[in-house]
């Protein structure tokens, strides 16, 4: 019985290894065969190896002169060939978005391990991703990498990956570093976000670890479990019902600069007889409740012309060391030079002032178009995502629902992170036992604007 089982297994493993030496007839297209020759060229492998070979992929093993030795996947789609990648250790073994992502790092390295940087290029405007190498970006990276190269074949000894909204994967190699500034999707990103970095050997075999928790996580955690009890285990479809029916909604913004003829008095129409309202000339400032650590006060000023009211942000702030103290209020800086803090500041000042007035009418005075992609991440009793194009979209549909409600807003802190700064806030609205808590992160361009954003909303918590 055992000799008819080891014949078996020797039957499957002879009909699986094969000689593998793919011709242009085995490709989908000639730009395959190309790419495929040129990396045979560059490497000086021979054509013909052994090969692992299944429905989808073929994996095969080459070895030159120079004692190279890299495994190659071929992506098979109809029994022709249709992409080429190195293969190397996942990061993120029990996560199937990772795949994609490491896909995307396999085809780059074997692009870069070809004769022409042309191919990187076509892959970085398909997969749109970015590089840097030796302080140069983009195009000039890739020929700088091509330069230092020259003929030798690239080997990846380390990877680490740091978390972001773009994420950044640092790729340590035999001609130095280089790095990837990734998209990636909404699964991939709670994957990541639980890792603040997470290095891992390229030659040795990854081993299961516990997943590491840094302090930060702890405070956060622990603030967030005072604020708020467990979820209620119930269907609590409110917000959430209302975002799924009315996401694709248009919705307008109501225009009420020329429609008031008297802005203070507007102001106390619309605000509780329990906020303190104070005029001073041209200024505004109400005072309202705090929540826990945080506050829900607006102070603005205003301008009227003959087109009606404007509205601005008028807190008073002052710098104590890193810290940002803007109207009592204190946000952090992480590694921001002054100059980048006195462009942020008035950004800050902004995004206080729009997300408390949600659920007001004066938040038509604020509200404006952007070109910010938004992923919202709603967690309710099951996790759901949406892509939004721009923010104004989202804000106005949580405008609609929270109409009438105390939104609360604190920003938690002003980073850099893979040289683009990231403000992460947080925001509660308030509606008497139960409220809405979302954690915002905000990725800034290099002219200060916001260009990506990440919203994770928690609907319907005990306060």
């Amino acid at each position: 019985m055992k000799k008819i089982i080891i014949i078996f297994f020797i039957f499957v493993f002879f009909n699986k290894l094969l000689a593998f030496n793919p011709l242009s007839g085995n490709f989908a297209d000639d730009y395959q065969y190309q790419l495929f020759r040129s990396w045979i060229d560059f490497g000086q492998f021979p054509s013909d190896n052994p090969a692992f070979m299944s429905k989808n992929e073929i994996v095969s093993s080459y070895h030159n002169s120079k004692k190279d030795s890299v495994t190659i996947i071929f992506s098979m789609k109809k029994e022709l060939i249709v992409g080429m990648s190195e293969m190397f250790q996942n990061p993120f073994p029990k996560n199937k978005d990772w795949l994609e992502y490491q896909n995307e790092i396999g085809m780059f390295l074997f692009r870069l391990n070809t004769d022409s940087p042309n191919y990187l290029i076509d892959l970085m405007k398909d997969k749109k991703f970015s590089i840097q190498f030796q302080g140069l970006k983009s195009r000039e990276a890739l020929l700088k990498i091509k330069t230092v190269q020259k003929k030798s074949v690239v080997h990846l000894k380390n990877i680490s990956i740091e978390d972001s909204l773009k994420p950044k994967v640092t790729l340590k190699t035999n001609i130095g570093v280089i790095e990837l500034f990734l998209n990636k999707t909404p699964d991939l990103i709670l994957e990541t976000s639980m890792k603040k970095q997470r290095n891992f050997s390229a030659k040795k075999e990854i081993k299961t670890r516990k997943l590491q928790v840094s302090k930060k996580q702890v405070q956060t955690k622990k603030m967030y479990s005072k604020m708020f009890n467990d979820l209620q285990d119930k269907d609590l479809i409110g917000l959430e019902k209302f975002i799924i029916e009315h996401k694709n909604d248009k919705i307008y913004n109501q225009i009420m600069n020329n429609r008031i003829k008297d802005l203070k008095n507007f102001v106390k129409n619309n605000f509780k007889i329990n906020e303190e309202i104070n005029f001073v000339e041209d200024k505004i400032i109400i005072r309202r409740k705090r929540f826990k650590d945080f506050s829900a006060d607006l102070v603005f000023r205003f301008e009227k012309d003959d087109d009606g009211y404007y509205l601005y942000p008028d807190n008073e702030f002052k710098m104590q060391g890193n810290n940002l103290i803007i109207d009592e209020e204190r946000v952090k800086f992480f590694q921001i030079e002054q100059a980048e803090i006195n462009k942020i500041i008035p950004a800050i000042s902004e995004m206080i002032l729009l997300h408390r007035t949600i659920g007001t009418k004066l938040f038509n005075f604020l509200i404006h178009n952007d070109q910010a992609n938004t992923l919202l991440i709603l967690n309710g009793k099951k996790r759901k995502t949406f892509h939004f194009k721009n923010y104004a979209t989202l804000l106005l549909l949580l405008n609609q629902y929270w109409e009438d409600r105390v939104v609360y807003y604190k920003i938690l802190s002003v980073k850099k992170v893979n040289n683009n700064i990231e403000i992460e806030s947080a925001l509660i609205s308030q509606n008497q036992a139960i409220s809405d808590f979302a954690s915002i992160k905000m990725q800034l361009n290099h002219n200060f604007k916001v260009d990506l954003i990440q919203v994770s909303l928690f609907p319907e918590i005990k306060n």
